[in-house]
């Protein structure tokens, strides 16, 4: 009996101790990195991926990382202003609304950062291209966006089967771009096999790059300014193009020529001479307005002065005259590309709608007699060409137009207008700018100002090689005076 008992008892407490290791062992199969790996591939590996991150600052907004379908994008506001950042579609309607002033459809919340917060957005889980974009009126106007795309989920593959060694034909070649529309390589060389160019966009514009000929045409993801768009290509012997897809961007300069051999390039070897209309060929490119041309004025008397738009990033004019009082540019648009007109100088800064192609954007200001500058406002066109002199007279224009005098020399006052009053607060100068101190608050002494000019500090550039010694001086003087307590 006793034996009977004592085998009962014994196998109750196996029993338990068989479900204790049932009720443990989930946890410790879960625990492992298999589990692990099953775990991610059941819920979706975004709530597990490293955030992609935004960095805003004026004027810009640049991505660092694709974000991931449901993931996070972590935002960082290193500017000196407010900014308003969303997630919205970029479709054409979408950013259209968001260059008009007008706020389009927000997917899922509204992120307010002031200068130095940071926050975090969602990405969306559905495919599509999408941009993380400032609402602020105004900001998107710069450009103050950037684009990222989800690709469709596919379904799980098969376990790859181990990488095989790279061969001895597979090159990888970085490129940057340089300037708002260039590369800065026209020509890229490689062996035969598999070619990989890894584009670094430090632009305040989308690129991509892309390979085409020979039977090939493969192209990178589109990518705000920071991002790295990538393409790769099995690529035989022979010559191809690398460019940029985006509208307008090839044309405008974005192209080179990818030259393929059979054995590795020498180094050093001299590249070929291109052939007529391949990039980079004598007389290829964008044109140049013919040196010393009369400028453009009136066509009628107290009318609109007339240009349009030569190339992606030029104008048809450089120098306009017209009489003092109401002046009006009028701008016909003939690229691929959205542009305006506007004007700047002597305390005026209008600007024009921004219109697309076969549009006309027009400027009116009541101007005194003076130099001015007219431009296209769009961020980083009036850097890639887009800019012109406008020379305001006591008389009204009559007869044969006579080339305009060379601007007159500024003083501190007119410094500080053309170069810091779009930033900078100051009631001497009229100014308003938040981007920049206040310089009413900070009242600096002017050795202060000329370190602070010449040196710069982000979002404010060096000027140390746009203005003279003399320049500075006059504005930090200026300034010191005009803020003195």
């Amino acid at each position: 009996m006793r034996a009977r008992v004592t085998g009962m008892a014994v196998a109750v407490a196996l029993a338990a101790m068989a479900a204790l290791v049932l009720a443990v062992l989930p946890g410790v199969v879960a625990g492992s990195p298999a589990a692990g790996r099953a775990m991610a591939a059941h819920h979706g590996h975004a709530a597990h991926a490293a955030p992609a991150r935004v960095t805003v600052r004026e004027w810009r907004v640049s991505l660092h990382a694709a974000p991931v379908a449901g993931g996070r994008i972590a935002v960082r506001n290193a500017g000196r202003a407010r900014h308003v950042l969303a997630v919205v579609r970029a479709d054409a309607a979408s950013l259209a609304r968001l260059r008009a002033g007008g706020r389009p459809k927000v997917i899922g919340r509204i992120l307010p950062l002031a200068p130095g917060e940071r926050g975090v957005l969602r990405v969306p889980r559905g495919p599509g291209r999408y941009a993380v974009a400032c609402l602020v009126a105004g900001h998107a106007r710069h450009l103050m966006r950037t684009t990222f795309a989800i690709a469709p989920a596919s379904r799980p593959a098969a376990p790859a089967a181990p990488a095989a060694p790279a061969a001895s034909g597979d090159t990888v070649l970085d490129l940057q771009t340089a300037g708002v529309m260039r590369f800065d390589r026209a020509t890229l060389r490689a062996q035969a096999g598999r070619v990989t160019i890894r584009l670094r966009n430090t632009t305040p514009l989308d690129h991509n790059v892309a390979i085409r000929g020979g039977g090939v045409d493969v192209k990178g993801a589109v990518v705000g300014s920071g991002g790295t768009s990538t393409v790769t290509a099995t690529l035989a012997p022979g010559t191809y193009t690398f460019y940029c897809t985006v509208p307008g961007h090839e044309s405008a300069g974005m192209t080179g020529r990818l030259v393929v051999t059979a054995a590795p390039p020498a180094p050093g070897a001299p590249d070929p001479a291109p052939a007529p209309g391949d990039p980079g060929a004598p007389g290829g490119g964008a044109g140049e307005n013919a040196a010393g041309a009369a400028p453009v004025t009136p066509s009628v008397p107290g009318g609109p002065i007339e240009i349009t738009t030569a190339g992606l990033f030029g104008f048809s004019a450089t120098s306009l005259r017209a009489p003092a009082g109401s002046v009006t540019i009028r701008m016909t648009n003939t690229s691929a590309l959205e542009h305006n007109i506007a004007i700047r100088g002597a305390g005026v800064d209008v600007q024009g709608a921004l219109v697309g192609n076969g549009g006309t954007s027009s400027v009116t200001a009541t101007l005194a007699p003076g130099t001015y500058t007219f431009y296209c406002a769009v961020a980083g066109h009036e850097a890639g060409g887009m800019t012109g002199t406008l020379v305001v007279t006591d008389a009204a224009v009559a007869g044969p137009p006579t080339p305009a005098p060379p601007p007159a020399p500024l003083d501190g006052p007119g410094l500080f207008r053309q170069n810091c009053a779009g930033c900078h607060t100051m009631r001497a100068a009229g100014s308003t700018g938040t981007v920049g101190p206040d310089l009413d608050d900070r009242s600096p002494d002017a050795d202060k100002v000329v370190r602070q000019v010449n040196r710069g500090e982000d979002p404010m550039p060096s000027f140390r090689d746009t203005l003279t010694p003399g320049q500075i001086t006059l504005i930090a003087t200026f300034v010191a005076r005009a803020t003195d307590r």
